[in-house]
């Protein structure tokens, strides 16, 4: 059985296996930062191993913003440090089994789109929290979106994060962060940007080129994106939101907007037996509206094993 994976954490991490209790040592030639080891079936330790003050620093701002702002449902889950191992300890996080949103996609081209509308919400929501809590992600890229068992999708990866308005380190590559000069002293318009361009690839299953932002011009969207998302992504380059909680809301419209209809739902089943109907509105602490569930009991056709259709107002799931 192939082990877990654990891609996205990090354009400088590399993974090990958990062989000692010694820190690992890099398994390239060129000098590492830090390496992603197992520590047991459901968890992963990232380690520093490069000692440079840089890179020192990166760790503890990592750390800083996972103790900040966890737990929370659209963050890697955080289980605290491991003491015994590397020049300054372990971050001890869960593995994300699915790997990333970009190797997810393009593994898999053909995922739904209800799916894919749902990440972008997962991820807007993911910056909600962040900026409430004075935090700018600054490296905001699908490498650093990933993805649990059950497709749910959380944001990791925190090094190079401005906390409380200090510098930010490190920044998304080409077509995920400004090319206006702006780079150094994030702002969280910063993470909104990114927010776009994460949109049109989660939508499109192509990288935005924006090379020539600075002077003005932007790519054009593919149709795969959808008018209602289009509109957002180019408030996002274009600084049209003054908050993330106005984005999550013109986020949450355009996910309803772009579902299918529920007949067409129904239609994926129409061989079975439907026998009863119930309809739910579950009551919600969040701030954000509570979804409408349908919940339909039907018999296969073949055995009259009853099976439960869930379809959320945001997405469909199929539980068979």
């Amino acid at each position: 059985m192939p082990g877990p994976r654990v891609q996205g954490l990090s354009a400088k991490t590399i993974i090990v296996g958990v062989s000692s209790n010694r820190a690992p040592r890099p398994c390239t030639l060129d000098m590492q930062e830090s390496v992603i080891q197992l520590y047991d079936e459901h968890r992963i330790v990232k380690v520093l191993t490069c000692p440079i003050h840089d890179a020192v620093q990166r760790f503890k701002v990592e750390k800083c913003v996972y103790e900040r702002l966890s737990p929370h449902p659209r963050l890697i889950g955080y289980h605290g440090m491991r003491s015994d191992i590397g020049h300054s300890g372990g971050i001890v996080l869960d593995v994300a089994i699915n790997g990333s949103v970009a190797d997810y996609l393009a593994e898999h081209p053909n995922t739904p789109r209800d799916i894919r509308t749902r990440w972008c919400l997962e991820i807007a929501e993911a910056l909600v929290h962040l900026h409430s809590n004075n935090v700018i992600w600054s490296d905001g890229n699908p490498a650093n979106v990933l993805l649990d068992a059950e497709l749910n999708s959380v944001i990791s990866d925190f090094g190079g994060s401005s906390i409380d308005g200090s510098l930010a380190t490190a920044f998304g590559p080409p077509g995920y962060s400004r090319l206006d000069g702006s780079r150094a002293s994030p702002s969280f318009h910063a993470d909104i940007f990114s927010f776009g361009s994460i949109v049109f690839y989660v939508l499109s299953g192509s990288h935005p080129v924006l090379g020539t932002f600075g002077e003005g011009t932007l790519p054009s969207l593919p149709g795969s994106v959808g008018s209602a998302f289009g509109k957002i992504i180019r408030k996002c380059w274009n600084d049209g939101y003054e908050t993330t909680s106005q984005l999550r809301g013109d986020v949450q419209e355009a996910t309803f907007v772009s579902e299918p209809p529920l007949s067409s739902v129904l239609g994926r089943v129409s061989d079975c037996f439907f026998v009863a109907v119930s309809l739910t509105w579950p009551l919600s602490t969040a701030p954000q509206p509570p979804r409408l569930s349908y919940q339909l009991l039907v018999f296969a056709p073949d055995d009259c094993r009853p099976h439960t259709l869930s379809v959320a107002r945001y997405w469909y799931t199929f539980r068979w």
